[in-house]
């Protein structure tokens, strides 16, 4: 005989066994959502944010004048990335090395050309994991140069036009593909080093692609970073920093903009960017999270801690827009990469340096670690700046 069950007690259980689902339910929607880190830009954390100081983050700060010849001379809109023997500038149709001790030019690294060991393309805003290697393209697609010994190594095909790329791993990549007039959309496409297309992300689904406006203001539409042998993506128009891996993209750190935010689903003017704050690049270290940003018309550089949960702002105008400099009051600290040894690279125009020098007054005023830049003059090759992490 079947037992019957006792329907008062099934009644009273019910409502216990709603609230254990749905609360299960949550703590599923609540995990899939995680996000380890939120950075709250939003305008009432923004002007309460603390000053970013040399002291907060940096053992010490190293200044290298680059040798300033014919055959030195930087070519305009470089980037800037450091090893440790090694100093390489990067721009269009031109890669240089440096001594970082010294700052002597040591020679030209690849040569632009069409043949085998040339290169048709620098790509001055991606970055190697080994510093001492420089992606370029050529007629066999992406290849590495070996800037010690100049030889060159393929590394795959290239299977579409893009702005940045990334090794996911020793047999994939994963590339940014910009959108464009003909209604490609921006999307992230991963790929095999044989050049066989894998996988597309699409990270914009509005039906306005702002990528050529974003591209009118100077910007870079999209950026990887490096951290603990992963790779991080951040697109201009999205709050999010994604971790990407071969099996898709995870969110990894938010931005919260709160009215600061701007609304890129729909047709933007200059007021709206002006007024609001653009994310254009980061970088991270075990403890921090740097990041680049327009504001107001500047470009400034902020840092989030990841242990304390505290963002470091610098001041709301023109004139500061970096890390304050409380070890020898001399220019704000401006971080334009980071290399795999726990270094922040900034780079100052050879003006700015010969300006604070002259504000010590006498040359005994001049901190030791700097006097070695009074050399510097107008139209010399730029001065690199190397911080050393905590």
């Amino acid at each position: 005989m079947t037992k019957r069950q006792n329907p008062i007690l099934i009644i009273l259980l019910l409502p216990l066994l709603v609230v254990f689902n749905c609360s299960l339910n949550q703590e599923k929607t609540e995990a899939s959502e995680f996000i380890p880190y939120k950075i709250d830009l939003s305008p009432e954390a923004y002007f309460r944010a603390e000053l970013p100081k040399n002291s907060f983050f940096f053992e010490e700060v190293e200044y290298v004048a680059l040798e300033t010849t014919e055959k030195s001379r930087i070519k305009d809109d470089y980037n800037v990335y450091v090893s440790k023997e090694y100093i390489y500038t990067v721009s269009n149709r031109q890669i240089l090395q440096f001594d970082r001790e010294t700052g002597k030019f040591i020679k030209e690294i690849g040569r632009y050309g069409y043949n085998a060991d040339n290169y048709t393309s620098t790509l001055p805003s991606v970055q190697s994991t080994n510093s001492n290697e420089i992606l370029v393209l050529n007629s066999q697609g992406l290849s590495k140069i070996n800037a010690v010994s100049n030889e060159f190594t393929k590394v795959s095909p290239r299977p579409s036009p893009f702005h940045d790329v990334a090794e996911l791993n020793s047999n994939e990549l994963i590339s940014f593909v910009s959108g464009d007039e003909n209604k490609l959309e921006s999307h992230l496409l991963q790929f095999s080093k044989d050049g066989t297309e894998l996988n597309r992300f699409h990270l914009n689904h509005s039906h306005y692609d702002p990528g050529n406006f974003i591209l009118s203001l100077g910007f870079l539409e999209g950026n990887f970073h490096h951290f603990n042998n992963n790779v991080f993506f951040k697109q201009v128009y999205n709050d999010t920093i994604y971790k990407v891996s071969e099996k898709g993209l995870s969110p990894y750190a938010y931005f919260n903009l709160g009215e600061f935010a701007i609304d890129w689903t729909k047709e933007i003017i200059q007021s709206e960017i002006y007024n609001n704050i653009s994310i254009i690049n980061t970088y991270e270290s075990e403890a921090y999270i740097f990041f680049i940003y327009r504001y107001r018309g500047s470009i400034k550089y902020g840092v989030y801690n990841k242990v304390s949960q505290t963002t470091y702002l610098p001041e709301h105008n023109w004139t500061e827009d970096g890390f304050v400099d409380d070890f020898y009051d001399f220019i704000d600290f401006r971080p334009q990469s980071m290399n795999e040894h726990n270094e922040l690279v900034a780079s100052f125009p050879p003006f700015e340096i010969i300006f604070f020098l002259n504000s010590y007054g006498d040359e005994a005023s001049i901190p030791k670690p700097l006097r070695a830049l009074k050399k510097v003059k107008e139209g010399d090759n730029p001065i690199i700046g190397i911080a050393t992490l905590k």
